[in-house]
């Protein structure tokens, strides 16, 4: 069926009640492992806060964010941006009061303390969005700020000067939207766009010491800095696969370097989030995570640390393949969306806390305290993979070797790995993908024993059940393993290429069949070749003349290139 005509459908059901748009994620997550290396490398950069202003009219601590400014070079600004803003403040913005006090210490720290805060996983984290063409990654920064020091490419206007004891102090968030998950270049950029702004607002603060409006705006956009790395960075090419790219932005004199790794995108989502994973949560806990995801079971996963939950999550894109996930996939929920997670539809959802009384309405999901390192089951069976042992034995080396190390290094910086943690991670995608395309083959290969037909007709319970049985064999847990995982879309979106694996194997089967064939008409043609020499010894002692053998397999054999279709046959397996 080609997407295209069933666009419209996929649309209104995307929008229907129950799940409501979130569906959007499953129509583009197969789909953001592979895009087109073209375009920017980003689509959107955002500003998200609270306006100044705001503060001066509201006493609250907690206040809902909003897109403050936003650049989108060539193309529109960002959909649904009150949604968009929500993700960038899962929790909402907090304020706070620095009191001023002779020595201005707490002031002085906003303004002159080291950035490094901005890299520890609650300043750092990654989200998703859903757009009509593209999933999108969202990468954020998070800076802490003087509320009366506006950024200073903006228009905003600053709030009245403040003359009370304190300074109100909110965090800003910075955010890349692109369509490729090339995380460590994009954090970088964002580090070295702070750092830009946070010379004027160095200047800007001495204005705000003396009690006087800051004011903001008054330099050219095409003069300001900020903005002129933003427009450089935006007319960088893309990379292709296997490609090294190499830039500086205006005013800066380090050179940025990114190697972008040959393979889909699940390989550099991989390595920067798959780390984390391994090293936080048991062996036992990521399988039997891995098996609630193949059964297409609601699955939350629970962390206050946003770096930690959104890597976690992300994490099991690149786990699962070859297969992918077609429900929605969100690597943090905001608190004000909690209500998703009663949608009563297949779903992998992130975070930050569950009140008591929402928990206590997840009885029918799986559940994981990302700190704890525990799995919470519902009380309905959720069938184990029949492979679980072997799965165990393929990875243990490449997760013995990270599991339990640096945890609290990994809490505060979790996309850090050594060059021998990168390698046991991808030892470790890789052997899951092996294992999970060896599942596919292994129900190819029966199919294509049962039937001569392309595929069997998953809804004709007689042939489900003979395949089961065959899958299977007396093994009751695989049954009830196999009855089920037929039944996911995560099953049936694989489908042609499952219906590949089976004329392959058909034509291989084919091919043996042939050769067997040959090989019992030669056997026969010795046979009777020693039989005719025998008598010809007997009878005279002439030499015997032969012809050519004429057998179309043996014709075929002596004449096709490389040796033969035995040969040929080797060389496909």
């Amino acid at each position: 069926i080609k997407m295209d005509a069933i666009a419209p459908e996929l649309r209104q059901l995307l929008l229907a009640k129950d799940g409501g748009d979130l569906r959007r994620q499953s129509y583009n997550l197969g789909a953001a492992i592979r895009p087109f290396r073209e375009g920017h490398l980003f689509d959107n950069f955002l500003l998200v806060g609270v306006p100044p202003t705001t503060f001066t009219q509201e006493k609250q601590e907690i206040f809902q964010p909003q897109i403050l400014y936003q650049y989108s070079g060539e193309g529109p600004d960002v959909e649904n941006p009150e949604q968009v803003a929500q993700f960038c403040f899962p929790r909402g913005v907090k304020v706070s009061q620095v009191q001023r006090t002779q020595s201005m210490s707490g002031t002085n720290q906003i303004l002159f303390g080291s950035l490094s805060q901005m890299e520890d996983s609650e300043g750092s984290y990654t989200i998703l969005f859903t757009s009509h063409t593209y999933l999108l990654y969202g990468i954020i920064v998070v800076n802490t700020c003087l509320v009366g020091i506006p950024p200073s490419f903006t228009k905003l206007e600053a709030p009245p000067p403040n003359r009370n004891r304190y300074d109100l102090v909110a965090p800003l968030c910075w955010c890349f939207i692109s369509k490729f998950p090339f995380f460590q270049l994009h954090f970088e950029v964002l580090y070295s766009l702070v750092a830009r702004e946070r010379l004027y607002s160095l200047e800007a603060s001495f204005e705000l010491l003396e009690g006087k409006q800051v004011k903001t705006g008054e330099i050219s956009p095409r003069n300001h800095e900020v903005l002129r790395m933003l427009k450089h960075f935006y007319d960088v090419a893309v990379p292709n696969k296997g490609e090294e790219l190499k830039f500086q932005l205006p005013g800066e004199l380090r050179q940025f370097n990114f190697s972008c790794p040959p393979g889909d995108e699940d390989k550099l989502i991989a390595m920067w989030c798959l780390g984390c994973t391994l090293k936080l949560l048991s062996l036992d806990t990521i399988i039997a995570l891995l098996n609630a995801i193949l059964m297409e079971k609601q699955v939350v996963i629970i962390c206050d640390n946003l770096g930690v939950l959104s890597s976690i999550v992300l994490s099991f894109i690149p786990l699962i393949r070859p297969l992918v996930w077609q429900g929605p996939f969100i690597p943090v929920l905001p608190a004000a969306l909690n209500e998703y997670l009663l949608a009563p539809v297949p779903y992998v959802i992130g975070v930050p806390s569950v009140d008591d009384m929402t928990m206590k309405e997840l009885k029918h999901c799986v559940i994981l305290d990302v700190l704890k390192d525990k799995l919470t089951a519902p009380s309905a069976f959720i069938p184990k993979n029949p492979h679980w042992g072997y799965l165990k034995k393929l990875v243990a080396s490449a997760h013995g070797g990270m599991y339990g190390k640096n945890g609290t290094e990994t809490l505060k910086h979790p996309n850090k790995s050594s060059r021998d943690e990168l390698d046991k991670t991808m030892q470790f995608v890789d052997a899951l993908t092996v294992f999970h395309r060896e599942l596919m083959e292994e129900i190819a290969i029966h199919i294509a024993s049962m039937t001569k037909k392309p595929m069997i007709d998953f809804e004709n319970e007689n042939e489900v059940q003979q395949l089961i049985n065959a899958v299977a064999g007396g093994n009751t847990g695989a049954k009830a393993f196999y009855k089920e995982f037929f039944q996911t879309q995560i099953f049936h979106s694989y489908h042609d290429k499952l219906m590949r694996f089976v004329v392959e194997k058909r034509q291989i089967s084919n091919i043996q069949d042939l050769i067997k064939k040959e090989e019992s008409i030669n056997q026969k043609w010795q046979a009777e070749m020693t039989r005719a020499k025998e008598k010809q010894s007997a009878s005279a002692p002439q030499p015997i003349k032969t012809l050519p053998r004429t057998s179309s397999f043996g014709g075929f054999l002596s004449r096709s290139p490389k040796g033969g279709l035995f040969n040929w046959y080797l060389s496909l397996v």
